[in-house]
């Protein structure tokens, strides 16, 4: 399928790509997540955060809950996946495919 096909391109690609971390790629732009994992342990402040910078506050109270679900089920999951897994989602979301 072309859709999972892109996304799991998308990700292949960025994920592994990110300001702190060791060893980063150096063919591809990094993403600075220090915003969000100061916020790793307040899903909602995670999220108000992805809210203001991504989608100039425009994102929806579904989808704001479904994020701040998504965060407060990742147990185990480092500062880095819970950012990085917040931003992949809101990414990949209609609501950001969208955005004027």
């Amino acid at each position: 399928n072309t859709t999972y096909s892109t996304g799991n391109t998308w990700y292949n690609f960025t994920a592994r790509a990110y300001l702190g971390m060791n060893n980063p790629p150096t063919d591809r732009p990094l993403v600075n997540l220090a915003a969000l994992t100061a916020n790793a342990n307040a899903p909602a402040a995670m999220v108000a955060t992805i809210n203001e910078r991504m989608m100039y506050g425009t994102m929806t109270p579904a989808m704001q809950a479904a994020l701040i679900g998504m965060l407060t089920n990742l147990n185990g999951a480092s500062a880095a996946e819970k950012a990085w897994s917040a931003l992949y989602v809101t990414m990949l979301s209609p609501d950001y495919a969208t955005q004027r």
